[in-house]
């Protein structure tokens, strides 16, 4: 039987905590005990996780962030050195806001790279094509249409950073290429915009055409998006979902968000029930009460930052703060007018009082 790593990045939030937590309990629920289970900490691991991490026998090593700004979406890049160095068959790179209702090992091919190509056009396909250039792949084509944006076009090796499967020996050629060109992409803020926080999906597409390495895209199903609203997935044939990518869509009591789509609830009905019953068997029953409590504990906690993030948000452009808004913009330039009209001045004096000696 091939031996498999998976593994996941998380900081130092009550969301990614109650993400990492979903991720163990749906991995020991469908997967081997021999499978080692890796999470990266983004700084100090604080105690109380790392005890409840060896509940579930997961190890958690520390990492040093990427970088800041929109680099923070590539702190998952920090593991990749690590588990270069790891004797395993199977290398299962998924985000944490992942839970698996069977094993990601089926989805594993000896001499290929795996991902799923991107949901939407993201980046759309002038800014891609224009990356793509730009970095010295000018024969490459937009040659397919994303799972839920078949009119647009992108490249195949434009993935969904949340699950990559792959071996060791993909793993370590991949390790540096990988990040050196997602600080490429970092570089390159006036063409990529507001997308920059893509930079580490498309540092993925570079390195693999540089390196030339074998690439299988997985199917949806292998990582489906459970973040949509339900008119998304109107007239979508839906068979089986092994892995909900539910995007920290969870509720107070730290379980997933349903969509409104009748064919992916039922899947999300079944994640809630593995989470709430389900922490397979190398979970002594006495620790149960605890995840179930810290659980409930992290969703609260995050649910309570998101609403209160959408309530700023909603008091911010609502229209009753516009003329607060038009105040302070005002009040703005006039200092800045001001700060202006000071240097010119002071700037003025200086000339004057140089020419003069």
């Amino acid at each position: 039987m091939p031996s498999t790593v998976l593994s996941c990045v998380v900081d130092r939030q009550p969301r990614f905590y109650l993400q990492a937590l979903n991720w163990m309990t749906g991995l020991r629920a469908v997967v081997d005990r021999s499978a080692r289970l890796e999470i990266h900490h983004v700084g100090q691991i604080p105690k109380w996780f790392a005890r409840l991490a060896e509940k579930f026998e997961a190890r958690v090593s520390r990492i040093e962030p990427f970088g800041e700004g929109p680099a923070r979406y590539c702190n998952k890049l920090q593991q990749l050195e690590r588990l270069s160095d790891l004797d395993s068959d199977i290398f299962i790179l998924s985000d944490a806001d992942i839970l698996f209702l069977s094993s990601p090992s089926e989805w594993f091919q000896t001499g290929a790279v795996r991902a799923k190509i991107v949901d939407r056009a993201n980046p759309p396909g002038d800014i891609l094509q224009s990356l793509l250039d730009q970095a010295g792949f000018s024969s490459q084509s937009l040659n397919c249409s994303p799972e839920f944006d078949p009119n647009s076009r992108t490249h195949r090796l434009n993935c969904n950073g949340g699950l990559y499967i792959l071996n060791k020996d993909h793993l370590k050629k991949l390790c540096d290429p990988w990040k050196k060109w997602a600080r490429y992409c970092l570089g390159q803020g006036e063409l990529l915009g507001s997308k920059l926080y893509h930079a580490d999906q498309l540092g993925f597409m570079l390195a693999m055409l540089e390196l030339e390495l074998p690439f299988e895209p997985l199917p949806a199903e292998a990582n489906f998006s459970a973040h949509y609203g339900p008119s998304r997935y109107d007239g979508r044939t839906i068979d089986s979902i092994s892995t909900l990518h539910y995007h920290g869509r969870v509720d107070r009591e730290g379980l997933l968000l349903t969509t409104g789509a009748p064919e992916v609830d039922a899947y999300i009905k079944l994640a809630n029930h593995v989470l709430l019953n389900q922490f397979g068997p190398s979970i002594a029953p006495d620790a149960k009460q605890e995840i179930a409590a810290t659980r409930r504990r992290l969703g609260f906690a995050s649910w309570r930052r998101r609403r209160a993030r959408e309530i700023w948000s909603a008091a911010i452009y609502s229209d009753l703060l516009f003329p607060l808004r038009q105040t302070l913009k005002t009040a703005k330039r006039g200092a800045k007018a001001i700060r202006s009209v000071t240097t010119i001045g002071a700037w003025s004096g200086a000339t004057k009082r140089s020419q003069a000696t």
